[in-house]
């Protein structure tokens, strides 16, 4: 890789790790892995929020059982304000990313229609 983009990757990184977002994140983060209890309610919830995810995409159906236990388990994050305050903050960052991401896809040019093709 050359050595500008390197530089402009560790520069982008650099000013990630400074962002608000980040730190915020970071910061919840750390409570979290504190409170082994609370965090395994959040990984739960995240688990079963991106199977069904994964299944909504692969265009499997989801049964009325996984969406009450996400439900129940949304409920559970919700009350408590660590769950709540971390989950928010995640997303945040999360968009920081995608909106990065999002910016370079427009301005760097790669083929990809081949993906219209995949079944």
């Amino acid at each position: 890789m050359d050595n500008n983009i390197k530089n402009l990757v560790l520069e982008l990184s650099n000013a990630v790790n400074e962002s608000k977002e980040y730190k915020e994140y970071c910061k919840y983060h750390k409570e979290l892995l504190e409170n082994p209890e609370i965090k395994k309610i959040v990984d739960d919830f995240r688990i079963l929020q991106t199977e069904i995810e994964l299944k909504r995409l692969s265009e499997n159906s989801v049964s009325k059982e996984e969406e009450q236990r996400v439900d129940k388990l949304y409920d559970k994050v919700s009350e408590n304000e660590l769950c709540s305050n971390f989950i928010e903050s995640e997303k945040k960052l999360i968009t920081l990313v995608s909106e990065i991401y999002k910016m370079l896809g427009e301005n760097i040019s790669i083929d990809m229609d081949f993906f219209k093709s995949i079944n």
